[in-house]
């Protein structure tokens, strides 16, 4: 199979474990996958966070480590159609990128080309929040 594009949509505070266990899988087999965040633009860092459970009822949140764009987001607006699926990271970042009428448009896009049959939608973690844009 020959290798896909992917969109990872991402935004500050995503959970690292999605951003980069994500990436690696899929550069690992062959495909592309362009991280972008609204107003950021290629070589631009973001923050993560990390989970970790320290034998509380629920887990910590801490910084992890910075995470590099590797696309300018209006570059990803204009070329949807070069992408075979779009990656919903989650974390914190989901909660405040899903309300960004850009973000909107890309989901709803891809949901179009669902019915379609030709695109995926992916989505971890809070990143199942997305799903809540295509009504």
């Amino acid at each position: 199979m020959p290798g896909k594009k992917i969109l990872m949509l991402t935004g500050e505070f995503t959970e690292e474990y999605e951003i980069f266990v994500f990436e690696q899988a899929m550069e690992a087999v062959g495909h592309t996958v362009h991280l972008v965040c609204p107003h950021k633009k290629a070589g631009d860092p973001i923050k993560t966070s990390l989970h970790d459970f320290e034998g509380d009822q629920t887990y910590t949140e801490k910084l992890g480590h910075y995470a590099d764009i590797n696309k300018t987001f209006s570059e990803a607006e204009r070329q949807l159609d070069q992408y075979h699926a779009v990656y919903c990271a989650g974390g914190r970042g989901p909660e405040y990128i899903r309300t960004d009428e850009r973000v909107q448009a890309i989901v709803r896009h891809f949901h179009e080309a669902i019915v379609g049959g030709n695109e995926q939608i992916g989505q971890a973690s809070i990143g199942q929040a997305f799903a809540q844009l295509i009504d």
